[in-house]
């Protein structure tokens, strides 16, 4: 069944939450689930994640017609995160993200993280802007397509050559 929430707060014990159903419509979404996967579809508008805690969090808003923003940290082995071409903001927070991928059509794309090393996955957006702080290396492992990429990082490597990027 849909769930509909102007806030959705749930609590796992690390199994895996499951809230996939297309009809959902959540305002503010928060988690904890250890290192148990969180998984998110939206149909709403604006969605705003705020403290969000799993290993592999996906947040699905290919439906909704909003941006997707946070008001909380996010801690997550991997993050992936679909828009609707809205912005995707994740960059007001120190997160701590081992991997992160996200798919926004021409929509801009902004991360930031502060753990040690941070693996970019497929990322396709307009304006990609990624922002590291961690104490290792920014590398890949997908492609990224994007109008314009910006990435910040702490001085050490940032290594985006192990794919065929489309940039510009």
């Amino acid at each position: 069944a849909a769930v509909a929430a102007t806030t959705l707060d749930v609590t796992g014990t690390g199994q895996a939450i499951t809230l996939t159903n297309a009809g959902n419509k959540v305002g503010t979404f928060r988690a904890a689930n250890a290192a148990g996967a969180v998984s998110l579809k939206d149909s709403n508008g604006a969605l705003v994640l705020d403290t969000v805690t799993g290993g592999a969090v996906t947040i699905d808003s290919l439906t909704g017609n909003g941006t997707i923003t946070q008001s909380g940290v996010i801690t997550a082995t991997t993050l992936d995160v679909a828009g609707n071409g809205q912005a995707i903001l994740l960059n007001t927070q120190n997160n701590k993200l081992g991997a992160f991928s996200a798919a926004n059509a021409t929509g801009d794309v902004a991360v930031k993280d502060t753990a040690a090393g941070l693996v970019l996955g497929a990322i396709t957006g307009g304006l990609v802007t990624v922002q590291s702080t961690g104490n290792a290396a920014i590398t890949q492992s997908g492609v990224i397509t994007a109008a314009t990429l910006d990435v910040t990082g702490n001085g050490t490597a940032v290594a985006l050559d192990t794919q065929n990027n489309v940039i510009g």
